[in-house]
C-alpha cells in the first residue's frame, strides 16, 4: 500500500512540474 500512495505521489509530483516548466517556458517566450 505504501508504494501504491508514494508512486502516486511521484506521478503528480511529475505533473506538477511539467506544467510548471511550460508556464515558464511560456512566460519566457512572451
Amino acid at each position: 500500500m505504501k508504494n501504491s500512495i508514494f508512486s502516486r505521489f511521484v506521478l503528480g509530483y511529475g505533473i506538477l512540474m511539467l506544467v510548471v516548466v511550460l508556464m515558464v517556458i511560456s512566460f519566457g517566450l512572451n
